[in-house]
């Protein structure tokens, strides 16, 4: 079976064996907009982002297979940086996420901070003023610190800043940029949660966590989760995002609230076995926002499973649904 795209959309068809008597199928499509300075969307001429079965090198780094089934939730991904207000000149403040009305993420952001020597104590000094901070992993609690010289990385979060072997080590040294503002930190050996906005690699250690189901006696992992195939972070996961539902950001750009709703694209796959067309409207997979170039990318994909007949006549077509 193979896909027939009556679209301009890229998209590829997944398909993959059960058992001797079972197959599964997905169609994925993805869409680029631009938005323009009233928050308006309107499909790119150039549909920049992919759709790939193999990984590939996406206009803001790297991004996985898209050959995959079904995902435990939606991701959603915001390319950019954190930024005050403009005129505004703070040390601290909150990035703050609203999807629909189901769904809402706080962010506490800030400026560069190192730890202070108070008495006896370390004490997170006074942060500097917010110019921009990214939003990726590199940003959030992690890194590396030395032991007997060896470099010894923090695995929830490698490529992060604030992970210390020691006091020694730690003074002087910069926190993180990016907390969650549940836990915070307060001692220079604290760890907390990593949390970013990008992607999150697969070996990452949130991700890791929220996939599995661990047998707290054994260690032994007792269940795959679907989770464990969204590309978020485990805090940007959306259960749901429907046509019409508002994003709305708080602190990526300077002239205020950054703003789209998602469109109603109406893609349709029909499946056909022998005589019988099954139709289905694609739903909301991936939201990908590009703040800095005022674009968005969306994943749609459908799933199905059915039974597997030697000769049996089939075909997939994905059109837009008038």
């Amino acid at each position: 079976m193979e896909l027939k795209n009556h679209t301009r959309y890229p998209a590829i068809l997944v398909r993959t064996g059960i058992d001797e008597h079972n197959m599964a199928a997905a169609v994925v499509v993805r869409t680029t907009y631009d938005l323009s300075a009233d928050d308006t969307s309107s499909l790119s001429d150039e549909q920049i982002w992919q759709v790939s079965a193999p990984p590939w090198e996406g206009p803001q780094g790297p991004m996985e297979s898209d050959e995959i089934l079904y995902r435990g939730g939606v991701d959603l991904f915001i390319f950019g940086f954190a930024r005050p207000p403009v005129g505004r000149r703070v040390r601290h403040m909150e990035l703050g996420i609203r999807v629909g009305s189901n769904f809402e993420r706080r962010f506490a952001v800030f400026g560069r901070r190192i730890w202070e020597r108070s008495g006896n104590q370390l004490r997170a000094g006074k942060p500097e003023p917010i110019v921009q901070i990214s939003l990726g992993p590199e940003s959030a609690f992690g890194g590396k610190d030395l032991w007997d010289e060896l470099p010894i990385p923090y695995p929830q979060n490698p490529v992060g800043i604030g992970y210390y072997l020691t006091a020694e080590s730690a003074e002087g040294s910069p926190l993180p940029f990016l907390e969650c503002p549940e836990h915070p930190i307060i001692n220079w050996d604290d760890k907390p949660e990593p949390v970013w906005l990008t992607p999150c690699p697969f070996s990452a250690g949130p991700r890791l966590e929220n996939g599995y189901d661990f047998d707290p006696r054994t260690g032994e992992i007792t269940r795959l989760k679907p989770e464990l195939f969204n590309a978020a972070h485990p805090r940007m996961i959306v259960p749901q995002v429907h046509p019409g539902d508002e994003i709305v950001i708080a602190g990526v750009q300077e002239s205020g609230l950054f703003r789209f709703r998602v469109p109603d694209l109406k893609l349709e796959t029909n499946f056909q076995f022998d005589s019988e067309i099954f139709s289905r409207l694609l739903k909301v997979d991936q939201i990908g926002i590009e703040v800095e170039k005022r674009r968005v990318f969306i994943t749609w994909r459908y799933h199905c499973r059915y039974p597997y007949y030697p000769l049996q006549k089939r075909s997939c077509e994905l059109r837009v649904k008038s």
